[in-house]
């Protein structure tokens, strides 16, 4: 999965949730929130993405820990509220498992 973070000017920052790796490039999987984004938020912006089946156990394989990817996306949102000088902050890929998520590679651009 991916999870970043835009600033857009006078709107403030977009938090961006969705599948990663290739895929992203491939598949243009992504939604978009203003922050702060709220638990509701998150969870909309999961039941967007096609990938988010794969997440819920596609074709019989097991759940990924979908909790787990939504506390990272509720953090980036957080984060970039608390430090405005974030103009863009990737986080890619964000490899979700059975029981947790952990973050391969992450980015930060600053102003």
């Amino acid at each position: 999965m991916l999870v970043g973070a835009v600033r857009q000017g006078a709107f403030g920052h977009a938090v961006m949730c969705g599948s990663g790796g290739t895929l992203v490039e491939l598949m243009r999987d992504t939604a978009l929130r203003l922050a702060p984004v709220t638990p509701r938020g998150v969870a909309a912006m999961l039941n967007e993405l096609k990938g988010v089946r794969l997440l819920r156990g596609y074709r019989g394989a097991p759940a990924r820990d979908e909790a787990a990817l939504a506390e990272i996306v509720l953090r980036v949102s957080e984060l970039v509220e608390r430090c405005p000088d974030i103009v863009e902050l990737d986080l890619n890929p964000v490899i979700v498992t059975r029981s947790g998520a952990a973050v391969v590679d992450a980015r930060i651009r600053l102003d």
